[in-house]
């Protein structure tokens, strides 16, 4: 399992890294994450090799992504439909599930202010 976490100026050289690294690493799961991909899933599909897209915060999409790779064991199993928060192709066209809803406690925790004036 390869993961690329990256913004919009470095995404076309990560889709070039991408397509080099899926024919020395055929059976690899190759996943993108990062604020370029969240906002263009679609063109992350079209433009490299990439098996899916991460959205948003990852942290829960990641651990599903993982648990279902782990129970088929091969990138050719993997089924993206069910996972939330992901981009995907599907019969050779991107398809996108619905995106993971920010936590309350998510943003609780990077709203508070790094001193207090109190």
């Amino acid at each position: 399992m390869l993961g690329l976490s990256f913004n919009t100026p470095v995404a076309r050289s990560a889709y070039a890294l991408i397509d080099e690294v899926r024919p020395v690493l055929p059976n690899s799961l190759i996943l993108c994450g990062g604020a370029h991909v969240t906002a263009l899933p679609e063109e992350c599909l079209r433009l490299s090799q990439a098996d899916a897209v991460v959205m948003g915060e990852g942290e829960e999409t990641l651990t599903e992504i993982v648990r279902n790779f782990m129970a088929c064991g091969r990138r050719s199993k993997m089924d993206f439909s069910r996972i939330v928060g992901t981009a995907f192709r599907e019969d050779g066209n991107p398809a996108i599930n619905l995106r993971v809803p920010i936590s309350v406690t998510w943003m609780a925790c990077r709203c508070q202010p790094a001193i207090s004036w109190t």
